[in-house]
């Protein structure tokens, strides 16, 4: 008689365990899911919660109280507050700034002369969280019960733009003042304009400002010091009645890399000097004070990485009596231009220092350098012919007497030819020539 008691086969029990796998990956998907979005809902009824509550107090505060401390108006509520609401870690951030209404003029066109017209409250509420992205905002505007009185206070309007002088939103304009009764630390963001306004900013000097975006420079006014008794930008001065308005430039920063090399080997260990044009003042001889001025080294394989610089020209420089080298060819040729958001090398090549030497770049109308034009130095006592580098189009004349009677010839075919009399050399001199194109 046939045995209708089938067992179940290896291969049927090890699809039903995985059907089952499947079914239950796909409930604590959903289980997951659910539970983040339990979370993230209660986390926001919190912040809505704690939200409310701020504004609630700042309402019910007499007109003039309603203010953050070291912000502009004053006051006495705190621009940041830390809470724990439901075992959730809370940011609780306030700004109150003074509104300049259009409805009776703008600025100078206000038709009562004052424009803190009313105060604007802005508060924000964060949170930890890893599916926390943005913070809530609730803005709200308190009305003053009479006529507005804020005489003898101006306006404070600050322009934050970039490299191509377009506007920088969300950079963070830091306004301070410490000599004011009660001082000013104030932070706020500009907007999709790339402005920030401060009407009612108290009248006083000294108003310290410093802008900062992540992953960008930096730009600020400048205390007056010893060494630099001429600060570019100083700090700014609020006049009752007038706006004091400043601009300021930020970009994306970029890297530099350094490379030494002697002939075509690497040269490791060298100390060079690399600074930009861009200045913060002016020393009591009235020389210049730079922003970007450091000593640094090339690295055991002959390189040097230098980050986080903002765009500007810069000019790099080795001291030959130190080192024991001149630069007998620099790519690009300096002042080399570092643009915002990028990466880039110079290279530098190296020949046994002499007390003077004379460097030459040539290049087209374009910039674009001249590989294999002839370039012929020479007076009384001396006659030499350097043919410009494949590399970087430069000549390089080594070692000369100091005098200021050489005249430079520079020929290529295809261009006019250059001639220039009575070239002053003394030390370690450079020239930049561009040829004209037939």
């Amino acid at each position: 008689m046939q045995n209708l008691n089938k067992g179940i086969s290896l291969v049927e029990a090890l699809v039903g365990i995985a059907l089952m796998l499947v079914v239950f990956v796909s409930f604590v998907g959903f289980l997951n899911a659910g539970i983040k979005i339990v979370g993230v809902s209660s986390a926001k009824v919190g912040a809505v919660a704690l939200a409310n509550e701020q504004m609630e107090k700042i309402r019910n505060l007499p007109y003039a109280e309603v203010g953050t401390v070291g912000g502009i108006p004053s006051g006495n509520v705190p621009q940041n507050i830390s809470s724990v609401l439901n075992g959730i870690n809370y940011t609780i951030r306030t700004l109150i700034q003074y509104v300049d209404d259009p409805a009776d003029g703008e600025g100078a066109e206000d038709e009562n002369g004052i424009t803190a017209d009313y105060k604007r409250v802005k508060v924000e509420v964060g949170w930890e969280g890893k599916n926390f992205t943005n913070p809530l905002v609730f803005v709200s505007d308190v009305m003053p019960k009479g006529m507005e009185t804020n005489a003898g206070d101006g306006t404070l309007k600050i322009n934050v733009f970039d490299a191509a002088i377009s506007p920088v939103v969300s950079a963070d304009v830091h306004i301070e003042n410490s000599e004011l009764v009660p001082s000013v630390s104030v932070d706020v963001f500009t907007n999709s304009q790339g402005k920030v306004v401060f009407p009612g900013a108290p009248t006083a000097a000294s108003y310290k400002i410093t802008v900062t975006k992540t992953g960008h420079s930096s730009a600020q006014t400048y205390d007056v010091t010893p060494e630099n008794p001429n600060p570019q930008p100083g700090h700014l001065t609020i006049l009752e009645g007038e706006t004091t308005e400043a601009s300021f430039s930020i970009d994306l920063v970029s890297t530099k890399t350094v490379k030494t090399f002697e002939a075509t080997t690497t040269l490791p260990l060298i100390p060079f000097h690399m600074r930009g044009e861009k200045i913060i003042g002016k020393d009591i001889d009235n020389e210049p004070i730079y922003k970007y001025s450091h000593d640094l080294l090339s690295g055991g394989d002959g390189a040097k990485e230098i980050f986080n610089l903002e765009w500007d020209n810069y000019l790099l420089t080795i001291d030959g009596p130190s080192t024991g080298y001149d630069i007998s060819e620099i790519c690009p040729f300096q002042p080399f231009n570092i643009l915002p958001d990028t990466n880039n090398t110079t290279d530098i090549i190296l020949f046994p220092h002499v007390t003077n030497t004379f460097l030459v770049s040539v290049k087209d109308g374009s910039g674009n350098f001249i590989p294999g034009a002839s370039a012929r130095l020479y007076k009384t006592g001396y006659d030499k012919t350097v043919d410009s580098s494949a590399t970087c189009g430069q000549s390089f004349f080594s070692p000369l007497s100091a005098s200021a009677s050489y005249t430079l010839e520079v020929t290529k075919t295809g261009y006019q030819n250059f001639s220039l009399s009575n070239i002053s050399i003394s030390g370690q001199s450079n020239m930049e020539i561009n040829l004209s194109p037939l």
